[in-house]
């Protein structure tokens, strides 16, 4: 059952191009901590991103 977020959450994710997906019952911490770890790694990628291309 604790592996289930680890599977859905990101495949829902990809299919909806948007972190704004539903939270699984029962798995909420970790639902949100998988959502809060891809939209951190988002940023990341579009500071860098943004950076790379003034250069």
């Amino acid at each position: 059952f604790a592996q289930l977020p680890f599977e859905i959450i990101p495949q829902e994710i990809i299919q909806t191009q948007s972190t704004n997906v539903d939270i699984i019952s029962g798995t909420t911490r970790t639902s949100y901590g998988i959502i809060m770890a891809v939209e951190d790694a988002l940023n990341k990628a579009r500071i860098e991103c943004s950076q790379t291309s003034q250069n």
